[in-house]
């Protein structure tokens, strides 16, 4: 399996600050459900599939048919990274229809979204990540007009998955994302 170190020289080799810092926001995300979900043994190889699950957008963003499709998979794979975790990837843009038929999946998922938009309203406070409470970033889910392309639908997938609200989700990533804040200019 590829290493996080080598990981993150790929990331850094291919994508720029802003896209690092929400990959690694999903990477600390997807740490964090590993050991919600019962899967703590796990965490490196989720925490992983996190920091690479975005890894093509500075390339693809205009051309979406292409994410996360062949020509990265063949990259991730040249670079070790196991099928299991290339199908994770896949799975987590519906575009390419791979389904999300177990947790590992399912995380990669209801993580994505929710972390990118926590990551947009710390950004408008001034502490930042730094104090951020759950009810301050659902009430801006609520907000249509705030992040508008971000599918509120999508940041609740988390009930239908695993039972557990956006708020009680909140609750569990918000202190992995406040740890890494100072590394991403979220912290005052």
């Amino acid at each position: 399996m590829i290493t996080l170190e080598k990981a993150n020289r790929l990331i850094d080799k291919k994508c720029d600050f802003a896209l690092r810092r929400h990959l690694n926001h999903v990477a600390a995300a997807m740490e964090t459900m590993a050991e919600v979900l019962g899967f703590g043994e796990e965490k490196e190889k989720w925490y992983i599939t996190g920091l690479l699950h975005d890894i093509d957008w500075n390339e693809t963003i205009h051309e979406p048919e292409k994410h996360c499709g062949e020509e990265t998979m063949v990259f991730l794979k040249e670079n070790g990274v196991d099928e299991d975790i290339c199908l994770a990837i896949q799975s987590h843009y519906d575009f390419l229809k791979i389904p999300r038929d177990n947790e590992y999946r399912q995380a990669l998922f209801a993580v994505d979204e929710i972390s990118g938009f926590t990551v947009a309203v710390a950004l408008l406070r001034p502490t930042k990540m730094i104090g951020i409470k759950p009810k301050s970033v659902i009430k801006k889910i609520k907000e249509k007009s705030f992040a508008a392309a971000v599918s509120r639908e999508d940041m609740k997938i988390c009930e239908t998955y695993f039972n557990i609200s956006q708020s009680e989700l909140l609750t569990h990533l918000i202190p992995a994302f406040e740890k890494i804040a100072p590394n991403w200019q979220l912290a005052p």
